[in-house]
Parts: structure tokens; sequence; C-alpha cells
């Protein structure tokens, strides 16, 4: 047994130094094409949760700015529309009603050439509430050039009393809104579903005079919700959204006398009894309904179609997620053009020439800077163009205009770079009877559409107010 166990023990040197064993080698980067690696899937719930971030977790300002990524968005829907148009007269539909409506709102909808100035003056009167008589004299005094600080103070709070006053109907209506929304979702509960009913009638019978005290009722009715059993989260933004259109409420007009008072202690004489009058006579209108009725070219037509075939799309129960989305991304679009986000003129243009449909949506930076404009133009107006032309394809267009000088820009799909610059020459005979002479005309291909951020470049500085005069 001890000549077995000199055998088998190891003969080692003592004075031999021991080597540690090396570490092993931690594992590299996944090679994804060698599926013997992957021994279990991973649970990508939470992943998921932290990346796809939604409207409930995101902020409004990120959602809007995913907006202009496609300054065509509406023009991309009615192209849609149209397509559909198309494929409905080629198969049997089942809603012929929906089909037959659809087809004859977008039928109306198509503009001929003569009728696209008129229809761009139209939109342009709806762009602001403050139009009439009475703001164009306080345009006209707020751009004199001897206007002090404390007259434009004055005219900044007499505008935001009469806004008050002409936002009452809308405030109406969005609170009416909120309330069906709110049965909708409490249509389990009967007791909450009748007394929105309730609210409901009185708000669309009630009067001016009467809102104060539905205003009470309203008030009491969410707390009666707060502490409902089927109040959540989301039904709390919806609340915080209902009072703050009633906070927006003003039906008393002892602030539009004050502001009015006011402002008149900065007026001389002559601009005292103008601006009296004009004042008197744009109460008299409230009254009676007829504050907007002095419009010039009327209502736009394109807009008021699009405002029905949206409503026809969202009232329709069976739409898919992806069409909801696009119907969504299009009321942010619209209800964000022209405001503080988007201080853009907007201007939407379907157009039937010759049987070829084109769809145009116009972005307008009327006061445009060294950021938006070519080098050495100075300050000017900026256009974007963009154009979706049947059987063509997709243009973006820019046009500056300063010092009664017009530059333009055309990006045309491409390989149709040399068949457009064909039309320098007539392009620019065609301002040789007007007061401006055409600059530079530039033609290229369209190798990726831009957003609202690339085309004018002040927008982000206006945003962050880096360039805001205080």
């Amino acid at each position: 047994m001890a000549e077995l166990l000199k055998v088998t023990t190891p003969i080692i040197n003592k004075n031999q130094p021991v080597q540690q064993p090396a570490p092993t080698n931690t594992p590299g980067v996944l090679n994804v094409q060698d599926a013997s690696k992957v021994l279990q899937t991973h649970n990508q719930t939470d992943m998921m949760k932290d990346g796809n971030a939604t409207l409930e977790n995101s902020s409004a300002p990120a959602m809007l700015l995913n907006l202009l990524k496609d300054p065509a968005v509406a023009a991309s829907y009615l192209k849609n529309i149209s397509f559909l148009e198309e494929i409905f007269k080629l198969l049997p539909a089942n809603n012929r009603t929906m089909t037959s409506e659809i087809e004859q709102l977008f039928g109306s909808m198509m503009l001929p050439e003569n009728e696209i100035a008129p229809e761009m003056m139209r939109q342009g009167e709806t762009a602001t509430l403050l139009r009439g008589e009475l703001f164009d004299f306080l345009r006209e005094i707020n751009n004199a050039p001897s206007a002090p600080n404390d007259l434009q103070t004055a005219i900044a709070n007499f505008l935001r009393a009469a806004n008050s006053l002409l936002c009452r109907e809308d405030i109406r209506g969005a609170v009416y809104n909120n309330l069906q929304f709110l049965r909708k979702s409490l249509n389990s509960s009967k007791d909450l579903t009748l007394k929105i009913d309730q609210l409901l009638e009185r708000l669309s019978s009630s009067n001016e005079k009467e809102f104060p005290e539905i205003k009470k009722e309203i008030l009491s009715f969410l707390n009666d919700v707060n502490s409902s059993i089927l109040y959540n989260e989301k039904l709390d933004k919806v609340l915080s959204i209902l009072k703050y259109n009633l906070s927006r409420y003003n039906g008393n007009e002892d602030y539009f006398h004050e502001a009015a008072f006011l402002l008149r202690q900065h007026l001389n004489g002559p601009q005292r009894r103008r601006f009296s009058s004009l004042a008197e006579q744009f109460l008299n209108q409230l009254a009676a309904g007829r504050v907007h009725e002095d419009l010039k070219f009327g209502s736009s037509r394109v807009m008021d179609t699009l405002t029905k075939l949206l409503s026809l799309h969202s009232s329709n129960e069976g739409l898919s997620p992806g069409d909801e989305a696009k119907i969504e991304q299009i009321l942010h679009s619209l209800l964000s053009s022209p405001c503080n986000f988007t201080p853009l003129l907007h201007f939407i243009i379907p157009v039937d020439y010759m049987g070829m449909r084109s769809f145009a949506e116009v972005w307008v930076n009327p006061d445009s800077d060294e950021k938006d404009m070519p080098k050495g133009a100075g300050h000017g107006v900026h256009f974007l163009l963009v154009i979706d032309a049947e059987g063509v394809g997709r243009f973006e267009a820019d046009v500056y205009v300063h010092d009664k000088i017009v530059d333009f820009n055309l990006l045309c799909p491409p390989g149709l770079e040399s068949a457009f610059s064909k039309l320098s020459k007539p392009l620019a005979q065609t301002f040789t009877s007007l007061d401006y002479r055409v600059g530079s005309i530039d033609f290229g291909p369209l190798e990726r559409p831009r957003s609202l951020m690339e085309a004018f470049k002040s927008l982000p500085y206006k945003r962050m107010g880096l360039d805001v005069k205080i």
C-alpha cells in the first residue's frame, strides 16, 4: 500500500513558484448570428415601459416637436383621402352613404386655379380672433414711432379683456365637450350619467347670465366624481382640463370697461373719440352675435370641409389604432399653428388643375430674421411650400422676400431638376409687371423631407426665448 502511495503522489519541487490559474474570460457582446448562446428570452416588459413613452408620461412640447418633423401632415391626410376615394370607385364599398358623403365633400374642397389666392385670404382672415376696425385701430396706434411702453401695456391689457369676451362661446363649447367625454367614461354609473345629462341640457339651453350658476353646479359635480370608485388617473386629467376651462370664463364686462378706461388715458382727443366709438360698436356686435360677420372674404371652404372630414373619421368607432393616431396628429398640427409654439401662418391648398390633383401646405414667417433668410438679406418674409402632386411626387419650395427682391429655391423629385429648371425664365417674367424683381432662382433634388425646424431655423430660438427683448 505504501508503494502505491509513492507512485500516485506527484513530485513537486518546494522551491518552484506556484502559478495562479488564469481568470475566466467574461462573455463579450452577444453575436446575433450565433443563436446557440441565447439560453432564455429576455423579459422586455420594463424595457418597453421605459422606451415607449405614452402621452401620459411624455410632455406636450416633446410630442409637438415630433409633429414638426412633417410639415405636410394635413396635405398627406388629404392625399390619403383622395387615394381612398379612387379605391371606393374601383371596389364595392359596404358603406355607400359614407362613401358618397366623403366623395361629395372632397370634390367640393378641390380648388380651381383662380381660387387659390381668395382661399388663402379667407384662411388668413381666420388666423386670429382680434380682427375688425377696432383692432386695426389698436395696431395703428401701437405701430406709431413714438408709442411709449405704457401705451403698449395698456393695449395688451385691453386685448386680454376683449379676448375674454370673444372666447366665451368657445369656452362653453369646450366645457360641453369635456362633460360629454366624462359621460362616456362614467357610463357604468347611472347616477353620474344622469347628472351629466342634466348639466348638458342646461348648458345647451342657458344664456350668459345663467352660466355662473351652472359653473357652481359643475364644480360640485366634480367633487362627486372625485369620491367615486370610477375615479382614476385619466379622469383626473380630464377634470383638471374642465376646471381650467371653467376658470377661463369671464362673463363680467367690468374688466373690459376698466381696461378701456385705462387705455383712453394714453390717447389724445381725436383718438379717444374714435376709440370710444369703436369699443361701443364692438360691445353691441358682441351682444348681437355679429362680431365676425364683417369678414371680407367669408369663411374658408377648405378648412370647413377638412373639419367635416375629420369629424366623420373620428366619429367612426371602427378606426384602427393607426388611423386614430393619424387623426390625432393632424388635429395637433392644425391646433398648434399658428400659436406660441409654432408662430407661423398656416395655409392648406388642395388644387385640381386639368384633372391632376395636388395638395399643398404653406407655412409663412412674416417676421423672418437673419437665421431664416439668405446671407446678406437681413429681415424679410419666408415662405415654405410643401406640395404633393399626383403622379409626380413631393416638392418643397422656399420663397424669400426682402427689399422688393424675391429669391426662389425649388427642391423637386430626383431626376426632374432639368425639366423644372426651364421654368426659371417664365418665372422671372411674371415679376416684370410688379414692384418686385427676381433675385436668385435655384433648382435641386429633394433627397429627404425637411422638418419645420430645419426650414425655419429661428423657431428653436423663439421657443427658448433667447432672442426675446424685454
